[in-house]
């Protein structure tokens, strides 16, 4: 409990001289004084917050701290931060390079999914980044279109958090099937689940009279979109060595487009929901077999597969 002083308390020290509360007020006080003498410097730093969170919105369109978005990319680059220190550290080993590093925290590999069973390569590869640019690039546009597709459109965390994850399994598993050969890492697989799961919704609510009564901030959010689509098609292109994974970028934009056929609440395709979602199950089960019972040419006969990185 705290010591309050009252009123009595400030008048004796007012007659006994121990302060002068007319010379110098409280600071509450002399702050409210301050903002009344000058309100233009308290309108200047109301106008730049307006104008910040303007610049926000429009940028990143439904940002939000509390967002799943938020919360995944935060998490991507905290394993990326984890994956310098495991390798500057040489936790694995003193001689285990970058590549061999990505193996072991769980990128993904055909043979040690269907040979060995490491199931868990199906998943991991998401939370994995080859290299700064990588991240930045897969960061930068998941805050482009996470959080409109997130709060605005499929608005619910555990909605928008399976599309995630069933994006980035699809897209794993398609590339494991298509390329056996490499490793694979990045969260561009969900990423582009998300990509898959707007352009469904804007292609299918977007009509030239919606386009005649568009105002300026949505056509110039139209034109944002447009431009984010475009980057994120570029973005193996301008990372350096990043050996863009095409199956997997595939993968999870088929999986986001039957996602969003199963989730849409629009009456005219709710006839599509169930083919939809027995679609994606039909699809997802059917690259499993195939990763299963497919032959891996390169890794019969010598053994060399058994022992990577090892």
């Amino acid at each position: 409990m705290s010591n309050i002083r009252t009123l009595n308390d400030l008048r004796n020290q007012n007659n006994s001289g121990g302060g002068s509360s007319q010379n110098n007020p409280p600071r509450g006080f002399q702050r409210f004084e301050d903002e009344r003498s000058n309100p233009q410097s308290s309108q200047q730093r109301k106008s730049l917050t307006q104008i910040g969170s303007l610049l926000i919105n429009f940028l990143f369109p439904g940002f939000s701290l509390s967002s799943v978005t938020f919360t995944f990319t935060a998490l991507l680059t905290l394993i990326y931060i984890l994956q310098l220190i495991f390798y500057y550290t040489g936790i694995f080993g003193r001689n285990t390079g970058w590549p061999c590093l990505l193996y072991k925290l769980g990128a993904k590999y055909t043979y040690a999914i269907s040979k060995e069973y490491q199931l868990w390569r199906l998943i991991t590869p998401v939370f994995l980044h080859s290299n700064f640019m990588h991240l930045f690039w897969n960061v930068l546009s998941f805050w482009m279109v996470g959080f409109q597709v997130e709060t605005s459109i499929i608005q619910s965390k555990m909605k928008y958090t399976l599309l995630l994850a069933i994006g980035g399994i699809s897209g794993n598993l398609l590339s494991s099937v298509l390329s056996t050969e490499d490793f694979g890492v990045g969260a561009s697989s969900s990423l582009f689940a998300v990509l898959a799961y707007l352009a469904f919704t804007f292609i299918t609510n977007f009509n030239s009279q919606q386009m005649n009564s568009m105002n300026g901030p949505q056509l110039a959010q139209t034109f944002l979109f447009m431009l984010t689509m475009g980057l994120t098609l570029m973005n193996g292109l301008m990372v350096s060595g990043s050996n863009v994974d095409a199956y997997g970028h595939l993968g999870g934009f088929v999986a986001g487009i039957m996602v969003a056929m199963v989730f849409k609440q629009y009456n005219q395709y709710k006839v599509l929901k169930i083919p939809a979602a027995m679609m994606l199950v039909g699809y997802m089960v059917g690259l499993g077999v195939i990763l299963f019972l497919r032959r891996i040419p390169h890794c019969e006969g010598h053994g060399y597969c058994d022992v990577i990185c090892e």
